[in-house]
């Protein structure tokens, strides 16, 4: 296990997580909803492990910038 590779599972994780987003219905859906409130904590902890080694302006970039794909593809 790398800091990049976890960068790169935050990167996953958080795109899942804006994917997810879209499955809630507002938070009315149990699974996708579940899977959503899961997903954050495991990208937050990843994000924190890489910017240990990283700087936190490079992890932080890399962290958000699967979301606007993820929005634009799945909107």
């Amino acid at each position: 296990y790398t800091e990049e590779f976890g960068l790169f599972l935050v990167e996953l994780l958080e795109a899942l997580l804006v994917i997810g987003l879209k499955y809630t219905d507002s938070f009315t859906k149990l699974t996708p909803s579940m899977f959503t409130i899961l997903t954050l904590p495991g990208s937050m902890y990843l994000l924190a492990r890489a910017s240990s080694v990283l700087p936190i302006g490079t992890a932080y970039g890399v962290w958000v910038s699967p979301v606007p794909q993820s929005i634009e593809l799945y909107t």
